[in-house]
C-alpha cells in the first residue's frame, strides 16, 4: 500500500511481482484472478501522450483493477479494506512525483540525442582571476628569456 501513488516505482513493481509466488495457494484464487487481470492491463501498449483519450482511459482502468487486487490482498490477509480509501488514500509528496517525470524527460531526451548521432556542442570559455592571469603571463615571458640564443661577440 504504501507505493500505490506511485505504480511505476521499483519496489511497487518488485512487490507485484512477488503476488503470483506468495499467493499460490487454493485459497488464493481471488487474489491470483485480480492480479492477473492487472498484470495483463499494465502490459498493453498504452499512447505516449497523457492527453490521449486512451491513455486516460488506461490510466483510469489501471487505478480500477489495482484497487480490485489491493481489496483481495487484504481480504487474503484478514485485513480488509475499502476499494475508496485505496484509490484516493495515497499520499506521496508532490516532488517526488516532479523528480520521477522530470528524470523520464531527461532519459529522453539523452536517448535522443545520443540516437541522432549528431552528439551536442558545448561551447568552452575560460576566464581566469588577475592574479592567475599575472602568472601565466610571467610564466611566458621567463619561457621566451630562457629561448634567447646568446649572441657571439666578434
Amino acid at each position: 500500500m504504501s507505493t500505490r501513488g506511485f505504480k511505476f516505482n521499483q519496489v511497487h513493481v518488485e512487490a507485484l511481482c512477488s503476488v503470483e509466488v506468495e499467493w499460490s495457494g487454493a485459497k488464493d484464487a481471488e487474489v491470483r484472478s485480480a492480479w492477473k487481470a492487472y498484470n495483463y492491463h499494465l502490459n498493453k501498449m498504452v499512447p505516449d501522450d497523457i492527453n490521449d483519450p486512451a491513455n486516460i482511459d488506461w490510466r483510469n482502468t489501471v487505478d480500477e483493477l489495482f484497487a480490485n487486487l489491493i481489496v483481495e490482498l487484504s481480504k487474503s490477509v484478514g485485513k480488509p479494506v475499502d476499494k475508496t480509501d485505496v484509490k484516493a488514500g495515497s499520499y506521496g509528496p508532490k516532488l517526488w512525483w516532479e523528480i520521477q517525470q522530470e528524470t523520464n524527460l531527461l532519459r529522453k531526451g539523452l536517448l535522443s540525442i545520443i540516437g541522432s548521432g549528431r552528439g551536442v556542442s558545448i561551447p568552452v570559455s575560460v576566464q581566469y582571476d588577475a592574479a592567475v592571469m599575472n602568472a601565466i603571463e610571467k610564466a611566458g615571458n621567463a619561457a621566451q628569456a630562457s629561448n634567447t640564443t646568446p649572441q657571439l661577440k666578434s
